[in-house]
């Protein structure tokens, strides 16, 4: 095991979480006052690709008086010798108020658009909108052998004022909604996966966060009213 300055983080590369990247060089960012902070340079172990650091203060004396450079760090939380770091990881969340089964596959989705699996993520994506919409708002004509093609659901909601015609439209759009896009040999390009899903989380926010937000704060207001009472 080398003895060499390392940290664990997840790479904003290959996106490959708690990654170890091991220290390739460092320099104050001020020549004439070191005090100021140190710039540090690292490399992945796994795709061997680089980042950038600001440090807090030398990591090379970090390491010599620890013997480990931090184990962890978590730019969310603020946890480490280092201030920034560049290219920022990839981090994602799924909207709020989702169950747990249609948020793990709009994370899923998201990640696999990440790491440029268009295919993947195109049908997540869909997946994801066909779990969230029939469980919300089944079809009278839905049976456990068959449900209601996506775009017509979205037609039907639409039509039933539960998504906006806008919404509508831009579903009528997006060619990766169709059934016929889940079996296509030709991959989807970047752009209309990006499309994808921006409109899932969109739909995701109008039919599941917003109108739950709206309720609590409903609650919350109504709760205030009573109290004053």
């Amino acid at each position: 095991m080398s003895d060499a300055p390392f940290l664990i983080y997840d790479c904003p590369h290959c996106l490959q979480p708690n990654a170890r990247f091991t220290l390739v060089q460092e320099m104050p960012r001020y020549e004439r006052d070191p005090s100021r902070g140190m710039v540090s340079f690292w490399r992945c172990s796994l795709c061997g690709l680089g980042m950038t650091a600001l440090n807090k203060e030398s990591v090379q004396i970090i390491f010599s008086n620890k013997n480990s450079f931090p184990r962890r760090h978590n730019p969310k939380i603020g946890i480490s010798a280092l201030r920034e770091t560049w290219p920022k990881p990839y981090w994602h969340d799924a909207p709020g108020y989702l169950s747990d089964g249609v948020k793990k596959l709009y994370l899923e989705a998201c990640e696999n658009r990440k790491r440029d699996n268009l295919n993947g993520a195109c049908m997540l994506f869909r997946r994801t909108l066909e779990v969230a919409l029939k469980t919300a708002y089944p079809h009278p004509d839905d049976t456990p052998k068959h449900s209601l093609d996506l775009k017509k659901r979205i037609k039907w909601l639409a039509g039933n004022g539960v998504l906006t015609r806008s919404l509508y439209e831009w579903a009528d759009e997006i060619r990766e909604l169709g059934n016929g896009a889940a079996h296509s040999i030709e991959t989807p390009s970047v752009a209309a996966a990006e499309d994808l899903e921006t409109f899932t989380r969109l739909v995701l926010q109008y039919v599941f966060t917003l109108p739950e937000a709206v309720r609590l704060q409903r609650e919350q207001r109504n709760l205030k009213e009573a109290q004053a009472v």
